[in-house]
């Protein structure tokens, strides 16, 4: 097999390694994982959780309302915990003066 050398910019070959490894990430499928825990404590939209089958805590990020104690359902992925679904209030949010969403509560 005959060598052929060509000689190419080191520009062009980080953009194309940047623009190929965007298509690649895009069309890989999701790596996320969902697991249940219980919520330990609250600290404005973070919540401090203790996956089911573990001792040691990780902190995530709130998208439902939950306060210490509620049973949980938090997704895993991009190297980021975030709470997707509250299994102790299931029916929605209770009352919260002004609409406040924001810091549900510490405790």
């Amino acid at each position: 097999m005959a060598k052929i050398d060509i000689d190419i910019s080191a520009t062009i070959i980080d953009e194309f390694t940047r623009s190929m490894g965007s298509i690649v990430k895009a069309n890989l499928p999701s790596t996320a994982t969902t697991l249940k825990g219980t919520i330990v404590s609250i600290d404005n939209d973070d919540a401090v959780v203790e996956l089911d089958g573990s001792t040691v805590t990780t902190t995530a990020e709130l998208q439902v309302y939950a306060v210490a104690g509620d049973r949980v359902i938090v997704e895993l992925g991009d190297h980021a915990a975030t709470v997707i679904r509250n299994m102790t209030h299931r029916g929605g949010t209770p009352d919260i003066p002004n609409g406040d969403y924001q810091g549900y509560g510490t405790t």
